[in-house]
């Protein structure tokens, strides 16, 4: 996909805020930001409001817990656990990302709170706010308790 339709689709996502996006409401945002959509196909225009619908729906998935803890708790938090690293592994190679997850407490927090979505990745492979979504999460569930030391500074 080209870059400019890539990012038209995220400014549509932003626009959009959250609500659902038809392929007429996609038209009609493009025409009126200037964008000629005549070689747009209606199969085109539909695919991509279906992807800004995915996007933001994932999005706000993600979102959905940033209550739980502040940015600055998770700095602390990271700091702490990873030296603010989210690609960090420990020597053992069991606890992995910013946040030091184990697989099993990963997956846990994937299956019960995000529908299985990144169950199975890797968490020093996650991007950092995916990282930040899951430990929002596991916080909600768990409390300080999966982090015995670093916890303390929450």
């Amino acid at each position: 996909m080209k870059s400019w339709i890539k990012r038209i689709i995220v400014i549509g996502a932003i626009v959009l805020f959250a609500a659902a996006c038809t392929p007429q409401e996609l038209k009609t945002f493009y025409q009126d930001h200037g964008i000629d959509t005549s070689q747009m196909s209606e199969a085109d225009l539909a695919a991509q409001a279906a992807a800004i619908t995915d996007y933001m729906n994932h999005q706000a998935a993600l979102h959905q817990y940033d209550y739980a803890l502040s940015d600055d708790a998770l700095a602390r938090l990271r700091q702490c656990e990873s030296t603010n690293n989210y690609g960090a592994v420990s020597s053992g190679g069991t606890y992995r990302g910013a946040y030091q997850f184990s697989q099993q407490t990963w997956n846990g927090v994937a299956n019960s709170a995000f529908g299985g979505d990144y169950s199975g990745w890797d968490p020093a492979g996650a991007p950092a706010y995916v990282q930040d979504a899951f430990t929002r999460a596991l916080y909600l569930q768990r409390g300080r308790a999966p982090w015995p030391v670093c916890g303390a500074r929450l």
